[in-house]
């Protein structure tokens, strides 16, 4: 597999669920070129799109018709085993409860995930200990979760992301779960990741997070501000 740039690009994707005798259509013929640089906040209404359409930019799931194009790749041709390494090696998926390991410190939840990047245990060191100074989270590297705040494990969970070093940060309301303060203080840190080159997309109902955002895509009305 090619080393993919942070670009995403979503040509009349459709995707559908069944309920019974139902049929649901989550996304209808979206459209979008998402770029690295940006941080893309996608919003809209509960049932609107949001996790489907991040779910199918993380390969996590297939679209049913259209193209998803990352570089090179389309992730609709991907087997169940290149969908999992485009996940490790290109996206960083924030989900909305962070999925912090109650009994691993923080420290050790870094180093859970960037043991799948078959890097040296120096280099994971290094990695751990610059994101978690970075993120002023060095103080509480052996501390478990259930000893931070919301915004420390807000933190920590965006740590994680950023230690992995992949080009394209994923995050479903990342901010669901935190004070106005707290969801500033994470918004403000997506859009510093974005500003180094990476791509941000996060489905968000936060309008203190679509401020920060260079662009909104509101699957409401399928508008592209």
């Amino acid at each position: 597999m090619s080393e993919a740039p942070a670009a995403i690009v979503c040509d009349a994707v459709t995707k559908t669920y069944t309920d019974g005798s139902d049929t649901i259509v989550a996304l209808d013929s979206f459209s979008c070129e998402f770029r690295g640089g940006e941080t893309i906040a996608v919003t809209g209404p509960s049932g609107s799109g949001k996790s489907t359409l991040l779910s199918l930019l993380a390969a996590i799931d297939y679209a049913d018709h259209g193209t998803i194009r990352v570089g090179d790749l389309e992730l609709g041709d991907l087997s169940t085993v290149e969908q999992a390494d485009y996940r490790a090696r290109y996206v960083s998926y924030l989900y909305p409860d962070f999925n912090l390991l109650p009994i691993l410190t923080v420290y050790e939840n870094l180093s859970l995930a960037l043991s799948l990047k078959r890097l040296s245990e120096f280099e994971i060191d290094r990695r751990i200990r610059s994101t978690l100074d970075e993120l002023e989270l060095g103080d509480l590297a052996h501390r478990k979760p259930s000893a931070l705040s919301s915004g420390q494990r807000a933190r920590t969970g965006l740590a994680r992301a950023l230690a992995a070093g992949n080009p394209i940060l994923i995050a479903d309301e990342p901010t669901a779960h935190l004070d106005a303060e707290n969801a500033r203080l994470v918004a403000d840190l997506l859009a510093r990741t974005a500003a180094g080159g990476r791509l941000v997309v996060v489905a968000t109902h936060d309008p203190a997070v679509a401020a920060y955002a260079t662009r909104v895509v509101d699957l409401r009305n399928d508008a592209r501000a």
